[in-house]
């Protein structure tokens, strides 16, 4: 991750402390001005990955219309028209498809782009779960968007029982401490108040890194935690592979996940994406980081596929 995709970072921790409050009540004020006009089944782009496969999960994705070049799940989605990118949406390329409701997360990029729509009189739902048990209630709100609330109500009891299953598993497990990186150059970790957070201590991990948000971390904050794992869900440019990623960690020769060949590369943006998939992506990062947990369970699934 670049000196640049830091500054994102920081940006967007800020800004989405800063302006929460703004982008609820803009929210709110455009869903007011809109409802009577607002469809059972109402045409949809979506300006977030989230979303889009939100949207799918609930079986209406043929409501919507336009996505954003990083919505890349499921793989139909692809051949939607794009409206811009995540953090750079394009107003024009949103109108031209006359959605009648707009899904966004925040982003540092977008907030100008949703209170435009706002203003030229477009339904939008932001919404920025800051934990799991918000996920599941968003599940529930965007499908009374998208006029299936009966399948946002089963899909939310799907997800939280997913969920609750992987932390039953883990539960008696000794609870491993866990250093995990989105970014190399520089270190960018983990921190508190996020939803990857919550989703280490469900996995049976303790997070060491206590700074709230995408901290910037150093290499001396390594070697002093001493993480027993290392997950290395790198993006962008840096993102290449385990033998990279191992190469890298091999200069902390005296952490215990580098002596215990405990670093993980972990490409899986079911857990960098909060969406209906989390509780997949939940039991990836369980298995990571207690894979003891997990070996007879996999012996398991291998046998019934072979027969």
């Amino acid at each position: 991750m670049s000196a640049l995709s830091h500054k994102w970072c920081h940006a967007l921790g800020l800004w989405l402390r800063r302006c929460a409050v703004v982008f609820c009540m803009c929210v709110t004020l455009g869903a007011v001005a809109a409802e009577a006009a607002s469809p059972a089944r109402p045409r949809v782009v979506s300006l977030a990955p989230s979303m889009t496969e939100l949207a799918f999960a609930l079986g209406v994705g043929e409501q919507v219309v336009g996505v954003t070049a990083q919505c890349d799940f499921p793989p139909e989605v692809r051949t939607l028209p794009k409206v811009g990118t995540f953090l750079a949406p394009n107003v024009e390329a949103v109108l031209a498809l006359q959605p009648q409701l707009v899904l966004a997360t925040p982003s540092p990029g977008n907030r100008r782009v949703v209170e435009r729509l706002l203003h030229l009189g477009l339904r939008v739902l932001v919404v920025d779960p800051q934990s799991v048990a918000a996920l599941a209630e968003v599940i529930r709100m965007v499908a009374a968007e998208l006029g299936v609330p009966d399948r946002g109500q089963e899909l939310s009891q799907r997800f939280s029982a997913s969920i609750e299953e992987v932390r039953r598993r883990v539960a008696r497990a000794q609870p491993r401490r866990v250093l995990f990186v989105v970014g190399r150059n520089p270190l960018i970790a983990v921190g508190h108040e996020t939803i990857q957070d919550e989703t280490i201590r469900l996995a049976g991990g303790v997070n060491v890194v206590t700074a709230h948000g995408w901290p910037k971390v150093s290499m001396e904050f390594v070697l002093r935690e001493a993480p027993d794992v290392v997950i290395d869900a790198t993006m962008g440019t840096e993102s290449t592979s385990d033998a990279t990623a191992v190469a890298f960690w091999q200069w902390f020769s005296s952490v215990a996940a580098t002596n215990n060949r405990r670093i993980v590369f972990f490409a899986d943006d079911r857990v960098l994406r909060p969406g209906p998939r989390l509780p997949d992506g939940l039991r990836a990062l369980a298995r990571v980081i207690h894979p003891e947990l997990f070996a007879h369970h996999d012996e398991t699934s291998e046998e019934s596929d072979a027969r």
